[in-house]
């Protein structure tokens, strides 16, 4: 119906004004790259998992996480090694 559409419209709006606001600033500032799954070993020639943190937290088509917000519980090692 026209009223989620609009809805939906003003949040898609809100999201790129929100992204757009520090055009001169990157989005991610630090990167955190997990070799080994936890409580388990990763298979040879395997990548592990990589996390881009940020100042706020970007997802892409399919929802998977681009970056993470800076604030999410997945970014503390970033702050304890620095």
């Amino acid at each position: 119906n026209w009223v989620n559409a609009a809805v939906l419209q003003a949040q898609i709006d809100d999201r790129i004004k929100a992204l757009a606001d520090l055009s001169h600033t990157p989005l991610f500032f630090g990167r955190l790259d997990y070799l080994h799954a936890v409580g388990g070993d990763l298979a040879e020639g395997a990548e592990g998992e990589r996390f881009y943190i940020g100042r706020r937290h970007v997802h892409d088509a399919a929802g998977d996480p681009m970056v993470i917000d800076w604030r999410a519980p997945v970014s503390q090692p970033y702050y304890q090694a620095s």
